[in-house]
């Protein structure tokens, strides 16, 4: 569900692309009027009020442009690189601002403070200016490689030869497109991304942009539309391998019902159509950066691959492993929607109703500040 519902669309249209052309125009304008400002006295006079009235709506701008692109987020999923630039861009504007709006008071009140400090003022505004423009430039470049970068340079799909017919009698798993073809519901859904066979059946309502993106590629092959949205990024090739049957093209026979022809991994994923269950000890054991699984509210992840692309840093997420990290990830977090959606990501289980009375290590708030998943 996306909770900043004025936020998400206007007119049936996203918000964020139609507020994005307003931070990458007036932001910069404004960022270089205020430099002028700074190095030529002249200017002060007619520009000063618009300067401000400026940056001033640029700030504005720069936070629902964070908050819609947090709702669109939440329906085509998240382009990590351009998400954190657009949160650094909500600061910056909001520091040019009241640096703006403090260099223009002491400018009106010279009898206050020296000359020296206010022009030092200057200098520290006009400063900020350039680094507002340069942001801004780069989130632009990181919106737009997100969107285009993969369109225009698609990544063709492997051709894979057709399996030969299987023997009379038995029954083939052979990973064909047919065979995809006919898993085309939430609750059987098979793809292909890049040559290989996916199964997501039950990632649906765990998917952070929703389930309707993952149903509308059941059955298909959805190497352009992954790699339009997520192109290099590492966190959902990571989540997207946790669910790998084999290549397409690969076969086995067997006179038994057909099964994924694959041999079960040592990290479970969710794409059973039950819930995996897990013990406690399963858990503690899991304990290093090599294989760490946390527990969250009775649910387990394994969050191996996620250690070194957490943006609090890789310790935060090391000082979970093996832990019950349920009042760590509350305390940092809480009803926050892009933490809990990331973190679903990367579910494999739950713990098991039986589970053996290993008591699990809580992780816990540490200097004042939680570790965060």
């Amino acid at each position: 569900m996306i909770k900043n519902n004025i936020f998400d669309t206007v007119l049936g249209l996203p918000v964020h692309p139609l507020i994005d052309h307003l931070v990458v125009i007036a932001l910069p304008s404004f960022a270089l009027l205020t430099i002028a400002l700074v190095f030529i006295p002249t200017l002060r006079k007619n520009y000063g009020l618009v300067t401000l009235a400026g940056l001033a709506i640029s700030t504005g701008a720069a936070f629902v442009a964070k908050q819609s692109g947090e709702a669109l987020a939440m329906r085509v999923g998240y382009p990590t690189d351009h998400a954190n630039m657009g949160e650094n861009l909500v600061v910056i504007s909001a520091l040019l601002f009241g640096a703006a709006v403090v260099w223009f008071f002491l400018l009106s009140n010279p009898k206050m403070i020296s000359a020296l400090i206010i022009k030092l003022m200057g200098y520290a505004t006009a400063l900020i200016a350039v680094v507002a423009l340069v942001v801004t430039v780069l989130v632009g470049h990181s919106g737009a490689k997100a969107t285009w970068e993969s369109r225009l340079n698609p990544v063709a799909s492997p051709t894979v030869p057709a399996t030969a017919p299987s023997d009379a009698g038995a029954t083939s798993n052979a990973l064909t497109m047919e065979a995809v073809a006919q898993k085309n519901t939430v609750d059987n859904c098979w793809v292909v991304v890049s040559g290989m066979v996916y199964d997501l059946t039950g990632y649906a309502n765990s998917h952070p942009g929703g389930a309707i993106n993952i149903a509308n590629i059941c059955g298909t092959d959805a190497t352009k539309a992954f790699n339009n949205q997520h192109g290099g990024q590492s966190k959902p090739n990571n989540v997207l391998s946790g669910f790998e049957v084999g290549a397409l093209g690969a076969s086995a026979t067997t006179n038994a019902p057909a099964t994924p022809a694959t041999t079960p991994k040592a990290n479970p994923s969710t794409n059973a159509k039950t819930a995996i269950s897990f013990t406690l000890a399963d858990v503690a054991k899991r304990n290093t950066a090599a294989e760490c699984w946390a527990v969250v509210s009775n649910t387990v992840y394994n969050l191996t691959p996620y250690i070194n692309s957490h943006p609090g840093g890789a310790k935060n997420i090391t000082n979970l492993c093996g832990a019950d990290a349920t009042q760590a990830f509350t305390n940092q977090h809480g009803g926050q929607s892009r933490p809990n959606n990331t973190l679903a990501g990367f579910e494999i289980g739950i713990i098991s109703a039986a589970s053996s009375a290993v008591a699990l290590p809580i992780a816990v708030n540490k200097g004042g500040e939680a570790d965060e998943d």
